[in-house]
């Protein structure tokens, strides 16, 4: 992928990386400039960037800044300050990370999100 370093936000970079991570192995390699169009994909990605950013620890609004996510950057801000994941079921499923609804009903060990077991699909 090709990164516009004078256009580009950090925390579109770190989308797109989510982009990367959540793909399986063989269509990363073919991976362009666009991403795809799958839903689920696209949740996994945001997802996969709050994870990030957690464990970076920068600022919400690096990463969902007001010129990004069509003018709904505050929503996203306040529901994952509020533990409302947008994604992590997909994440779960993928095996990078531990859904907390499942965790809290027992049914399954691991990091629990924002913690990541790991950080690309395999």
């Amino acid at each position: 992928m090709v990164v516009e370093e004078e256009t580009a936000y950090p925390g579109d970079m770190l989308h797109e990386a989510g982009h990367l991570a959540v793909v399986p192995p063989e269509r990363r390699l073919e991976m362009d400039k666009h991403a795809g169009d799958d839903g689920g994909e696209e949740m996994a990605a945001i997802a996969w960037s709050w994870a990030a950013l957690t464990h970076l620890k920068l600022a919400p609004e690096v990463l969902f800044h007001p010129d990004g996510y069509k003018g709904g950057a505050e929503t996203f801000i306040e529901n994952f300050k509020n533990e409302r994941y947008l994604g992590v079921p997909m994440l779960d499923w993928m095996g990078l990370t531990v859904d907390p609804v499942r965790r809290t009903r027992g049914e399954n060990d691991g990091p629990v999100y924002p913690l990541m077991g790991k950080w690309l699909r395999e």
